[in-house]
């Protein structure tokens, strides 16, 4: 390991002037292998000294501090105050790991530490330190910018994303029967919207959100332009590649036409009220957009009733602050609205529909993502191809 700087001048005290120390890890193993790497980099920092690019002073600031300033700063631009919200949980484990660390002498050897220490006291997850150190960079990139340090420390470090879990989901037989059950029922906000997230494979929220001006009942499509998730506030879809177009089935065309009148004969019988084109498709009680936990309630409770999940722990018993008695249920075990999403992303690729259709039904940002996500469904088809070829050639 070498340190260098050069002197560049005298300020006006006619004190002399070095520019920041730089630090370089050698690989060579040897001697003049080490020699010719060291050489090599001090050129290119008096290269780069010569530009003209500006001297960046050390900063006094902490890690913390300064990702705190970042965060501020960025209110009201990330598109939502729940994306918002995620960022400052994350800039508070930042903190944990490096927050009291001074900015301008942040090296890479201090994080490759503190993330090692991180995994051996388990306080993170694999999954959870690729997204702190993506937001730490996210961190670095911007203070060069800002002139606080010259190199982002977090350029050469690899947090790579773990290689997701299996999803789990349906098989055939059983999203056909859940199909049959729900079809069953008579309609009401809850069943439609679980039918719709059955037939089209759209994410929760997406659902929660999909209003009537969104929906072609003549052509059989809907359009994903919002979503209505935990933050309660409808917002724009997840990404760009979120806003898309999407074929329902003719049973599922043929339900939601139903269930506009019925949803319309409601609003006029229990509200005296027209419902208007902007109104959901899934609403509350009195119209609005349907509380993503209320629907979750009744989606586990709907599964229980017909096999599809179980409690695990005995119910507990308590006064709510009415001093009404109330019931909370523990330990579900069983399918989750998300797995109906999985579902139909398993059913599609088993029955060899084209990987960049069912990206582009899901709404992936690439097919590389898909691949990734449903790779046991692929290696799967893969197989029955191998055994298809052995009986062709036999």
């Amino acid at each position: 390991m070498y340190r260098y700087r050069f002197s560049i001048g005298k300020d006006e005290n006619g004190k002399y002037i070095r520019s920041p120390k730089r630090t370089l890890y050698c690989k060579s193993k040897t001697k003049r292998g080490r020699e010719g790497e060291l050489r090599e980099a001090m050129e290119e920092y008096r290269r780069e000294l010569n530009s003209g690019a500006p001297i960046v002073r050390k900063s006094t600031k902490t890690v913390g501090q300064y990702a705190d300033l970042f965060h501020e700063l960025r209110k009201g631009t990330m598109g939502s105050e729940l994306s918002y919200k995620r960022e400052e949980s994350e800039i508070a484990h930042i903190k944990v790991l490096l927050g009291n660390k001074r900015l301008s002498s942040l090296k890479p050897l201090d994080i490759k530490r503190a993330y090692a220490q991180a995994r051996e006291e388990g306080l993170y997850s694999e999954s959870e330190l690729h997204k702190i150190h993506t937001k730490l960079s996210q961190i670095m990139k911007e203070a060069v910018q800002d002139e606080l340090i010259t190199r982002n420390p977090c350029e050469n470090i690899s947090v790579p994303r773990p290689k997701p879990k299996e999803r789990r989901s349906l098989s055939a037989g059983e999203a056909s029967r859940l199909h049959r059950e729900l079809s069953e029922e008579p309609l009401s906000a809850h069943v439609v919207g679980t039918l719709l997230l059955l037939d089209t494979g759209m994410r929760r929220g997406e659902m929660l959100g999909l209003c009537w001006e969104c929906v072609d009942l003549e052509t059989g499509e809907i359009q994903i332009v919002q979503q209505y998730a935990k933050d309660k506030v409808p917002r724009a879809p997840k990404s760009r590649s979120s806003r898309r177009r999407l074929h329902l089935s003719d049973a599922m065309t043929e339900t939601l036409s139903e269930w506009k009148g019925v949803q319309t004969n409601y609003f006029a019988e229990k509200l005296g009220m027209r419902p208007v084109s902007g109104i959901p498709v899934v609403t509350n009680s009195t119209g609005g957009y349907m509380d993503p936990d209320n629907y979750n309630r009744w989606f586990r409770e709907w599964c229980v009733k017909h096999e599809f999940g179980r409690y695990t722990e005995e119910p507990e018993v308590y006064q709510d602050a009415a001093g009404k008695r109330r019931v909370r249920k523990r330990g579900y075990e069983g399918l989750m609205p998300h797995m109906l999403r999985h579902t139909q992303a398993t059913l599609l690729i088993g029955a060899n529909t084209d990987i960049k259709t069912v990206q582009s039904r899901l709404g992936h940002s690439s097919a590389e993502l898909t691949l990734n996500i449903y790779s046991h469904a692929i290696e799967a088809k893969d197989k029955a191809a191998a055994d298809a070829f052995a009986a062709l050639i036999e």
